[in-house]
């Protein structure tokens, strides 16, 4: 029971029989521990420190030998302690740098990745995640639902993108609203055309950016949206959009 308890909090084999060793004989020099436990000489002594290293021995010097004894008991729980701190900071860190494993994989392996989002929160996710472009975000968007819709986190989001200088060419449709908005706008960021469609009825934007494209519905009773990660997929849109771009209307 003791020596799988021992295992199961991640001491090897050699260090529990080294610890079962300390615990039932009481204090020994490396050489008597080796006797006991019948491990290889430099195997024994690397997992003697790594049992001092962990704060559960203790080394001093007896009749000019080493001699090792275990630390109280109550240092298993501080060792346990520790071993969950560790735990709990590289989860944290592993779900940071999950998105770009994510990515990496799914480039490798020619899988297109998809997330699923709804509600206000999600569409702030998804507008988010933009923010990480390296290159100029095209999007299609109904400007009117936007500011309709999520005029808040539109604002906010277009705040954080100026500030870090990533640069978005729209193609909107061409409306007086939407001339209206722009001129007042003033953003120096943002570089929009305009075309004869109605995508001022669609409730909707798309975002193209890097290897990934978004859709976002955007009425409250419908409110989702995704970003699909895929070169293959991105490509073909940004070339579209970019042959759109040179047919629309500076103003």
């Amino acid at each position: 029971m003791i020596l799988d308890t021992l295992k199961n909090i991640g001491l090897s084999e050699a260090e529990v029989a080294i610890y079962d060793c300390l615990l039932n004989n009481g204090g020994q020099t490396a050489g008597q521990i080796i006797a006991i436990t019948k491990l290889k000489r430099g195997d024994c002594y690397n997992k003697i420190y790594d049992l001092k290293e962990k704060g559960l021995i203790l080394e001093s010097e007896k009749n000019k030998k080493k001699f090792f004894e275990l630390e109280s008991p109550e240092k298993i729980e501080r060792y346990i302690g520790n071993r969950v701190e560790v735990f709990e900071q590289s989860q944290k860190e592993i779900q940071s740098i999950m998105p770009n494993i994510i990515s990496s994989y799914n480039l490798a392996y020619h899988k297109p990745g998809v997330k699923f989002f709804e509600g206000e929160e999600g569409m702030e996710k998804i507008m988010a995640d933009s923010l990480t472009a390296k290159s100029t975000i095209y999007s299609y968007v109904d400007v009117a639902a936007v500011e309709k819709y999520i005029s808040k986190i539109n604002k906010s989001y277009a705040k954080k993108r100026q500030k870090l200088n990533i640069k978005k060419k729209l193609i909107v449709s061409d409306t007086a609203f939407n001339k209206k908005f722009f001129k007042k706008l003033g953003d120096k960021a943002t570089d929009v055309r305009y075309i004869n469609a109605k995508i001022e009825t669609s409730n909707t934007a798309v975002q193209i950016y890097d290897n990934k494209i978004s859709y976002l519905t955007l009425k409250p009773e419908s409110m989702m949206g995704i970003i699909i990660e895929d070169p293959l997929i991105t490509k073909m849109n940004r070339l579209l959009f970019e042959h759109n771009w040179r047919n629309a209307k500076r103003s």
